[in-house]
């Protein structure tokens, strides 16, 4: 799966996913900030794409959180309000009930406030 896939799988109001990258679970984009609001305020980086023309935002987090019980993935579904999961190739996918909560992510990617040490953002 392509980083170009990923952020359009992001972008889909319905669902919500993370893909298993080496020893993290990492979202992108709209997923990003779904998580970082609703279920755990970890760093967001920013990359600038040459191949997209865009900046994309992403967050990553250990594997091992999930298997320690960490970050469930009941835990998970039930911040982000979602029906159900499946997991294919190791990448989560996660059925949300409410799709507004990604309506707000043009806004928050514009925020310059993000100064807290949790969602600073890093351009490399």
């Amino acid at each position: 799966m392509t980083i170009v896939d990923k952020i359009q799988y992001s972008s889909n109001r319905t669902q919500f996913s993370l893909y298993k990258e080496g020893l993290f679970y990492k979202c992108y984009n709209e997923d990003a900030m779904v998580f970082s609001k609703r279920v755990k305020n970890y760093k967001v980086n920013s990359k600038f794409i040459k191949s997209l023309g865009a900046a994309v935002f992403s967050l990553g987090f250990p594997l091992s959180e999930v298997a320690k019980g960490n970050l469930s993935l009941a835990f998970i579904s039930e911040k982000i309000e979602a029906n159900n999961s499946k997991i294919i190739d190791g990448n989560i996918f996660f059925t949300l009930n409410a799709i507004v909560i990604k309506n707000d992510f043009v806004a928050w990617m514009e925020i310059p406030q993000r100064d807290t040490p949790a969602l600073r953002i890093i351009a490399f």
